[in-house]
Formats: C-alpha cells, sequence, structure tokens
C-alpha cells in the first residue's frame, strides 16, 4: 500500500559543476568533467572549514522554520586535522556542521545522519517520515562533506581512488575521484502546501534502506541487499518496477560497487532501462551524493531527460544499453536514485515529478 507522497518545495546545490539547479544541469549535459590530478592533498584553507563554507553558501528558505536534518560522513574535518597538527584537544566536526547548519537555515529543531555514503537520502528519508508522521510541516534535508586529508588518504590506503579519473560502470575502472557538494531540499506537508497553494517542483514518493553487513567497505556482490532497498521504496510509493523511467546511481567507478549495482538493477529492471552516475563530473561528494541526485532528479524529470554518461567509453556487459553516450529522451515515468555506503548501508529513493 503507498505511503502518502510529500512534495518538494525548493532545492539548492554546489558542486564542481556550479551552483544551482540549472548550472548543474546544464553541466551534466554539456559532459564537463572539471577533474584535476594531484600527487597529494594539498587543499586551499580558508577562516573556515570547507564543509561550513559550502553549506553556508546553500540558499533555501522556509516559508515556516523548518525541522532539519542532515547528512554528512565527515563534517568539518579540517578542524579535526589542524588540532592533530596542533597537538590540541579536537573539536566534534559533526556537531559543528550541524550546529552551522541549524544555524544559517533558522531550524527550531536539528538531527544529524550519518550513514557513510548513504547520509544525504539517509536525511531525506528521516525528513519525510517527520512529515508523515506529523512530527512537521516543514523539513529540511541536507547533506555536506568536503574533500579532506583525512577522507582521500583513507580512500588512497583502500586503493580505491583512480589515477586518471572516475569512470562509472567502464570495463576499465580502477577507482573514484574524491569531490565535494552541499545539497538541500525541503519538504511540505501536503496539507500545509495545498491550503497555502504553493508550487510544488517535484515528490518523494517512496525511500528504502537495507543493510549487508557483509563487509566493512565492499558491498554485497548480487547486489540482492540492494534489491529490498529498491523494492521498500518501490513499495511506499505504490508502484513496480515498470513505473521507472530512469535510475540516478550511486557508480562510484570502483570495481566491487558497480558491479554490486549493476547486479541489482539486472534482477529488477529491462536492460535497457536509462542509467547514470553524476560522479563522472561531480566526484564522489560523500554524504552529499544522495541529495545532489535527488535534485537532479527534478531536472531530469522537468526536462524528461538523461544526460551522458561521463567517464564511460567501454561500458560493462550489464551496462551497455544502459548507459549513454548521448543524451537520451525519457518516457513517462519515476526516477530512482541509489546510494551504497560502507559497512553495506543501501539507501534507495523514488522521485517524481511536478505534475
Amino acid at each position: 500500500m503507498a505511503e502518502a507522497a510529500i512534495p518538494i518545495l525548493g532545492c539548492d546545490l554546489i558542486t564542481p559543476l556550479g551552483h544551482g539547479l540549472e548550472a548543474n544541469w546544464e553541466g551534466l549535459l554539456r559532459g564537463i568533467r572539471p577533474f584535476a590530478p594531484f600527487a597529494r592533498c594539498e587543499l586551499p584553507t580558508g577562516p573556515e572549514p570547507r564543509a561550513v563554507r559550502l553549506l553556508t553558501e546553500l540558499e533555501l528558505e522556509a516559508d515556516e522554520p523548518p525541522v532539519l536534518y542532515v547528512g554528512t560522513t565527515v563534517g568539518a574535518i579540517e578542524l579535526v586535522e589542524s588540532a592533530v597538527r596542533a597537538g590540541t584537544p579536537p573539536p566534534d566536526p559533526l556537531d559543528v556542521l550541524l550546529t552551522c547548519a541549524r544555524r544559517h537555515f533558522g531550524a527550531t529543531r536539528a538531527e544529524l545522519v550519518s550513514a557513510a555514503c548513504s547520509s544525504g537520502q539517509a536525511a531525506l528519508a528521516a525528513a519525510v517520515r517527520a512529515i508523515r508522521s506529523g512530527e512537521a510541516t516543514r523539513a529540511l534535508a541536507v547533506g555536506c562533506d568536503a574533500v579532506s586529508e583525512f577522507a582521500v588518504s583513507g580512500f588512497t590506503t583502500l586503493g580505491a581512488v583512480s589515477a586518471t579519473g572516475c569512470r562509472p560502470y567502464a570495463v576499465d575502472r580502477d577507482g573514484l575521484t574524491p569531490g565535494e557538494a552541499a545539497a538541500a531540499l525541503l519538504l511540505g506537508s501536503p496539507e500545509s502546501v495545498s491550503e497555502r497553494g504553493l508550487p510544488v517542483a517535484g515528490w518523494v514518493l517512496g525511500c528504502g534502506a537495507s543493510c549487508d553487513a557483509e563487509h566493512a567497505t565492499a558491498p554485497r556482490a548480487d547486489g540482492e541487499p540492494l534489491v529490498r532497498a529498491i523494492r521498500q521504496a518501490l513499495g511506499e510509493a505504490g508502484i513496480g518496477p515498470a513505473a521507472v523511467s530512469a535510475v540516478l546511481g550511486h557508480g562510484t567507478g570502483t570495481v566491487h560497487n558497480d558491479a554490486a549495482e549493476l547486479a541489482a538493477l539486472e534482477k529488477l529492471f529491462p536492460p535497457e532501462l536509462p542509467l547514470l552516475s553524476i560522479k563522472g563530473q561531480c566526484g564522489h561528494p560523500l554524504g552529499a551524493s544522495g541529495l545532489v541526485q535527488t535534485a537532479l532528479a527534478l531536472a531530469v524529470l522537468q526536462h524528461r531527460k538523461l544526460p551522458p554518461q561521463a567517464g564511460c567509453r567501454h561500458p560493462e556487459t550489464t551496462a551497455q544499453k544502459r548507459v549513454g553516450a548521448t543524451v537520451r529522451e525519457l518516457g513517462p515515468g519515476v526516477v530512482l536514485s541509489l546510494n551504497l555506503g560502507f559497512g553495506g548501508l543501501n539507501s534507495a529513493v523514488v522521485i517524481g515529478g511536478a505534475t
């Protein structure tokens, strides 16, 4: 039985492609890959941590104070790095970002959601539950993570960073490209939105989650736990797999992640269902990934197009009909957004268009 669809009242995002939905959409269509090689993590510093600067550049106002859910993996981690070098007690980098977000958005209550690379969509799911339960009439889901020496060193130690650039779903993929981003989606209760005649940008139709507990960093190879998350999201939406017109996949360009994701899609959808990973252009922004994807899903639904898959010249056999080198026209239907996080954390969200 379908759960209540939750209206999206607005969104904003900042990625390497630019600030705002339009700039990011145009960047995706043009296939821009704003990557630069680096031998070590030498990042420009400033008066505030990079994640805080990203988050405070988001521009999204609510017509009443929202309940806030912030998804992040490492928060303002630069403060910890600096404290360690100085030999001083480090602050809590997650609390620093949460406090900043609450102040910036004027939230009545703020909660942190940290679920590895599924953090952004987990925050969105928490916001949806707050609206459905009547806890809030406005809920704001925010995802934010910045490139840091801590994160880059960790991925490098795992052998997960590409030396030549992220190539999602490609036969010759060799790892991810570190990225950073911030994104926010404002949700409202259907009743209050209808009463006030507010414009709706799209709808969150269903959310699903599962956990492999298979391995500390690698997903389960057969993709079955991700299948369960997708089925849960579709079930909440009250639809079947045939209603999905495109998938915005996690697609990190790592060997095991992409294989597990493709295995899950193969179990549920026809081989020609269009698939796109934004990480071929935005890199991997960790906890911000899911909310960047759900924001971009609104543009996909508005234009009924899916941008080309950047970085993938030779797709895997199971991806050959899914990914494209050119813009693809989409038929009617919803967009499915997927995330796979360390610890086997899987997230699926179904997004519907404004009409």
